[in-house]
């Protein structure tokens, strides 16, 4: 009896596993036979388009502006260097580093003894040379009469005349003149003195002191002939051409100055690829110090038809995007300034608009819907 119901068991163990074969085979002919569609737009359907913000500026006349930084510097320093040698005996309170002089204005005085003496020594010496010309007159005269007493209606022979004489003792005059007015300028030149107003910027002068002739004892600079240095890249200076005789407005501790820009560095700095400008400043302000910090503003070239336009409207490659015909289209673009409100550029056909922003992944002549267009 046991025997039978174990074989009855294997037998419905068998059955259902018969069954749940079936059922298996048969969910995976019905799988297979179920057609698949790829995912995607239906066929003959276009890409959805790109909605773009654009603007659309206005023609405006515009100053091409290069804002810059600086320092203000001296043209040259020019030394204190006396023409006579001698022994000081004033020094001018202004004479002392940081001082101001007036042109003309005497700084420090030599001992005049030796030019003095100098003085006299060639006034006499014209002295002499002036009585033998008399000397040579007078003995001219008697023997050209003499001779005319001897030889009535002959013509006197140069040396009779003694012309040589009195030409020798033209030279004679000539040559003590000459001594006397290099002792009256080596005298006037123990006051020495500058032909401008000027700063201290050294100066090793002192009572007392003995100075050789020609001995550079200290330096000084031309007040009126400051001029401001201002480095710009060469994309700026392209915006500036031509670059002499443009004006900059220089903002100072002291205020505002103007300055014109009078040349450029001859080369470019080699760590900054900038080139210097250098504008002579025109002010009266005397407080304004070599060495000062400066903001610039160099006006260029006049622009008569021109955008401005938003910087997140320009591209690679100088280039915009413009919407014509709801596609778009490259346009390129020639920048004159980047101003701080945005782009200087000059005027071209923008159609329905310029985009603005950033656009990866576009083509021209790819569809575009506007959002909006204000206006700049």
């Amino acid at each position: 009896m046991k025997r039978v119901i174990g074989v009855a068991q294997i037998l419905i163990v068998l059955g259902l596993v018969t069954i749940a074969s079936l059922i298996a085979c048969r969910a995976t002919t019905s799988s297979d036979s179920t057609p698949s569609f790829a995912m995607g737009p239906p066929v003959g359907t276009q890409a959805p388009q790109i909605t773009v913000a654009i603007v659309r500026p206005d023609i405006i006349s515009a100053t091409v502006e290069v804002d810059a930084t600086g320092s203000i510097a001296y043209r040259t320093a020019v030394s204190i260097v006396p023409q006579v040698g001698g022994r000081v005996t004033w020094v001018s309170p202004a004479l002392r580093n940081g001082g101001e002089f007036e042109a003309g204005e005497t700084v420090f005085k030599l001992d005049p003894i030796d030019a003095e003496l100098s003085v006299r020594q060639a006034k006499a010496d014209l002295a002499v040379a002036l009585a033998e010309m008399h000397l040579a007159n007078a003995q001219r005269d008697a023997a050209t009469e003499n001779y005319q007493l001897l030889n009535p209606g002959a013509e006197v022979p140069p040396l009779v005349a003694q012309e040589p004489q009195i030409d020798r003792s033209q030279a004679a005059i000539d040559r003590a003149k000459a001594r006397l007015l290099a002792a009256e300028l080596a005298l006037s030149r123990t006051e020495f003195s500058f032909p401008f107003s000027g700063r201290v910027l050294t100066s090793n002068v002192g009572v007392g002191q003995l100075l050789a002739m020609n001995q550079p004892v200290g330096q000084v600079y031309d007040i009126n002939e400051l001029e401001a240095v201002i480095p710009v890249s060469t994309m700026d200076l392209d915006a500036l051409e031509p670059i002499k005789g443009r004006r900059a407005l220089l903002e100072t501790d002291h205020g505002y100055v103007e300055a014109i820009v009078e040349r450029q560095s001859a080369a470019l700095d080699e760590r900054t690829r900038a080139s210097a400008l250098y504008a002579k400043v025109h002010t009266t302000d005397h407080d304004l110090a070599p060495g000062s910090f400066i903001r610039a503003k160099i006006f260029g070239r006049q622009i008569d038809q021109a955008y401005v336009l938003p910087e997140e409207t320009e591209q690679a490659k100088s280039t915009v995007w413009v919407v014509r015909d709801g596609l778009l289209i490259r346009q390129e673009i020639q920048i004159h300034d980047r101003r701080e409100d945005g782009l200087l550029v000059s005027t071209f056909p923008y159609y329905e608009g310029i985009v603005t922003g950033s656009m990866p992944n576009v083509e021209e002549g790819d569809p575009v819907r506007i959002a909006r267009m204000p206006q700049i």
